[in-house]
């Protein structure tokens, strides 16, 4: 199974000081894991031949038309989202390097979001479309174990 490996968030204390605040909430012992270890996604293993095939099939089809249509956009929503550490961009060239990759194709939708005196406003959100497959018919999210998932 997949584990995306990750260094601790730098804008979180270390979780040793974390520890006496969050220790009584339900979920912080998994939380603390994730911060750790990095995240874990329970999913069904897909054969490498498929695998690599979806991958080739999705660098070729590329990106959902509303992430297209705007590029400039599209780099400065991920932009920031890279200089806060929530993404890490890659070339296209590096995907077959990583075992186990799989990619979905990014959609530019548009939600509301609030600022810090509750004021909605609009704001553009990339999505990683895992849902949508490719040759194999596997989409990552058809993969997904829902009994390892954390409860809602």
């Amino acid at each position: 199974m997949p584990t995306r490996q990750c260094a601790q968030a730098a804008s979180l204390p270390p979780t040793t000081i974390l520890d006496p605040v969050l220790q009584g909430h339900p979920l912080w012992s998994r939380a603390k894991k994730t911060l750790m270890h990095g995240a874990h996604l329970p999913v069904e293993p897909i054969e490498e031949e498929p695998r690599l095939q979806d991958l080739l099939e999705a660098i070729e089809f590329g990106n959902h038309k509303s992430a297209t249509k705007d590029g400039p956009k599209l780099l400065s929503i991920f932009g920031k989202e890279v200089e806060k550490g929530w993404q890490l961009m890659l070339p296209i060239s590096a995907l077959q390097h990583l075992p186990g990759a799989v990619v979905g194709p990014v959609v530019i939708v548009s939600q509301d979001s609030f600022d810090a005196f509750g004021h909605r406003f609009p704001k553009d959100q990339p999505i990683h479309n895992q849902l949508f497959s490719f040759g194999s018919g596997q989409s990552l999210n058809n993969r997904v174990i829902g009994d390892e998932l954390t409860p809602c």
